[in-house]
Parts: structure tokens; C-alpha cells; sequence
């Protein structure tokens, strides 16, 4: 007869049964699936190497190279600055000494499209539209007139003088003196003449009122109308004085062609203004 303390003991196969069950029942409330719940997965990074994840190395390497790049960019930017500012200021300019003749036509006639009040326009092949007028020795509206012959040199000069400085192209290089600068118009820049010997903007230059109706001096004009030299006249902006001690201060240079002129009685030019031709450094 069988011990009635077996009914209450279970079998092996009993208990195994039991556990199975447990643990399926735990697996399955521990491990809900992403059906269930609608959450997302979650993918965490991949691990190599140093132990830096990929995305991480990636975003370091954007960020620097622009910063790397940027500073190279203001590195030659301050350079190229520094390098245009150190060549920036020109040097001195001064009149060339071929093709300058002396000849000043005052400032008051001119403006940058040409004169001012002009007697009429004139073109050819080469210029179109430019305006020309004639311009007195001696104008009612101005004293000390509209044009004044100049000598490059201080000592007196004679019409034999001012027909070799009208000859050709000119005699400038052959030797130059700056006039004094005036004094009742004060203070003088520091050290004038800057560029001493050379003719250049800021020049005080001396008069020549030795002129006359010669042959020579005419056959020298009359040369620069048939070939239309373009001429380089100083223009003025101030004078001082009259005869040998006079001068004009000289402000810019201006390109004209003469096309006609009268030396008997109140002398005039007729002027064709080009433009505001370019100077050339001054040397020594």
C-alpha cells in the first residue's frame, strides 16, 4: 500500500514542467516586442578602435578644418594688405621733360570736361567732341590774362630762348629752376622745391614777357598745328607778380593742341584741351 506521504511530494518530470512554465512566463514579460509597445529601436554606436565612435570623429573633423581654412584666409588677407599698403603711396610726380612746353593756362578756364565756357568743339580721327577756345594773353576778366608764356630757367630769357623751348619737344631736360616761392603767401611747404631741377606740381615757375611776333618763334607754333602735337602745359592756380620777377604757381598738367594763334597786338591761343595727361616719378 502506498505511503500517503508520496501524494504530496511531486515527481521529477512534475517540477521540470513547473519550471519551464516559469521561466516562459518570465521571458515573455520581460522581453515585450517593439510590436507591442510602438517604441523604436534604439542602435547604439559602433565602438572601434580608440573607443570613439565614428559620428563623434566626423563632426571633430568638419569643425576644425573650416577654422584651419579661415585662418589661413586672414593670414593672406593681412598679408596681401600689408603688402598693397606699403605700395600704395606714389611716388612724387613730376612733368616729362619731352613734350612739355612753356605755356600756363589759367585753372578758372577749365574743369574736368574741358574749358569751362568754350568757343566751340572740335574733332578729327583721333578726338571726338573736345572743347577748344581762345584764350587771351591779357583778359578783361582777368589782369594777369587768360595764358602766360613761361622760361625755365631764372636768368632772363629772350625769344631766341623761348622758340627753342617751343622747338620740337621741347628743351625741359636741358635744365630747370624753380622761382622762389613768394612771400606774402606764407607758411612755404618744408624744403621747396622738393624735387629741385624738375618740374613738377606745387612749382612756382618763372614768367617770360619777352615775347614777340618772330619768325622764329611762329615757324615753332606753326609746326605744332600741321603735326597736332598733343603739348603738356602746366596749369596754373596762383601768380605772383609781373615781367622778369613774375611766376605762376603751377597746380596740374593738362594736354592741349594748338589750332590757331595771334602774336600782334593782345596775343592769343586757340586751345583744344584733351584731357589731364599722366606725369612720370620724379627722379633723384
Amino acid at each position: 500500500m502506498p505511503d500517503p506521504a508520496d501524494r504530496h511530494t511531486p515527481t521529477r518530470p512534475a517540477i521540470l514542467a513547473l519550471l519551464t512554465v516559469i521561466l516562459l512566463v518570465a521571458l515573455a514579460w520581460s522581453s515585450p516586442s517593439t510590436a507591442d509597445t510602438g517604441a523604436q529601436p534604439v542602435y547604439l554606436p559602433l565602438v572601434i578602435g580608440d573607443g570613439s565612435s565614428p559620428t563623434a570623429t566626423s563632426t571633430a573633423t568638419a569643425t576644425v578644418t573650416p577654422s584651419v581654412t579661415q585662418t589661413a584666409s586672414a593670414t593672406a588677407t593681412a598679408t596681401a594688405t600689408a603688402t598693397a599698403t606699403s605700395t600704395e603711396t606714389p611716388p612724387s610726380m613730376c612733368f616729362p621733360t619731352s613734350g612739355t612746353y612753356p605755356i600756363t593756362v589759367h585753372d578758372t578756364y577749365l574743369n574736368a570736361n574741358g574749358f569751362v565756357n568754350p568757343d566751340g568743339y572740335y574733332s578729327d580721327e583721333s578726338y571726338q567732341n573736345k572743347t577748344w577756345k581762345t584764350v587771351f594773353i591779357v583778359d578783361p576778366q582777368r589782369p594777369d590774362g587768360g595764358f602766360n608764356w613761361l622760361r625755365w630757367r631764372a636768368e632772363p630769357t629772350n625769344v631766341i630762348s623761348l622758340t627753342a623751348s617751343l622747338t620740337g619737344t621741347g628743351n625741359l631736360g636741358e635744365g630747370f629752376d624753380e622761382a622762389p616761392w613768394p612771400a606774402f603767401i606764407q607758411p612755404a611747404p618744408a624744403g621747396y622745391p622738393l624735387w629741385p631741377r624738375q618740374l613738377n606740381p606745387g612749382d612756382w615757375v618763372y614768367l617770360d614777357t619777352g615775347v614777340d611776333n618772330d619768325s622764329g618763334l611762329r615757324a615753332a607754333l606753326d609746326y605744332h598745328i600741321a603735326h597736332r602735337t598733343l603739348m603738356t602745359l602746366p596749369i596754373y592756380d596762383a601768380d605772383s607778380g609781373s615781367g622778369l620777377t613774375g611766376s605762376r604757381h603751377v597746380a596740374r598738367p593738362g594736354a592741349f593742341l594748338l589750332i590757331g594763334y595771334n602774336l600782334n597786338g593782345i596775343g592769343y591761343l586757340n586751345l583744344v584741351y584733351i584731357e589731364e595727361p599722366a606725369l612720370v616719378a620724379c627722379t633723384g
